[in-house]
């Protein structure tokens, strides 16, 4: 409110003086601007500004590895990847035999009939077959992850650090 009566009085100072403009005149109606400016901005803000509140964070203090922990964690994720592989491999190899078998077999057919049944028979063995290896490969492959993630959690450890699973993720086919 002072603000306001203050460039009142300036305003009815300037009237009076003569009809020439002075460069006083000219800075005292600058400076009656700015005033009545900075005025209604910290009328408006102040509020604002008073109940501004800063946080500040503290970043948590970086955990140790149990470096035993992980290696025991990593070789076995290993030695379960390595007897799923070899699971996997074993079931593979007997299931190209048993079609090796049925088809050599269905090829020594002179009935036409009975022949394309069995070689339909063969392959369709063999595809139920080969699905299941693959399907069991990955759930084998998945859960040594898994129980590996759930390790290196324990010990404090990054699963990623060594290229995750996403790593070897091309193995799967």
């Amino acid at each position: 409110m002072d603000v306001i009566r203050a460039s009142k009085d300036i305003a009815r100072h300037d009237s009076v003086e003569s009809g020439m403009i002075s460069s006083n005149h000219m800075l005292r109606k600058i400076l009656n601007s700015m005033l009545v400016s900075i005025s209604m901005f910290a009328m408006t803000s102040a509020p604002a500004l008073a109940e501004t509140n800063v946080a500040v964070s503290v970043a948590p203090a970086r955990k140790t590895v149990d470096l035993v922990c992980m290696v025991a964690a990593v070789d076995a994720r290993e030695a379960a990847l390595q007897g799923g592989l070899n699971t996997f491999s074993g079931a593979q190899l007997a299931a190209l035999t048993t079609r090796a078998n049925a088809l050599h077999s269905a090829w020594g057919m002179t009935d036409v009939k009975a022949r394309r049944t069995a070689i339909r028979a063969a392959w369709s063995v063999y595809r139920t077959t080969h699905r299941t290896a693959v399907n069991a490969h990955r759930t084998a492959h998945n859960a040594a992850w898994g129980t590996f993630r759930t390790a290196s959690k324990t010990c404090h450890g990054n699963s990623y650090e060594e290229g995750g699973s996403a790593a070897d993720s091309n193995l799967n086919s």
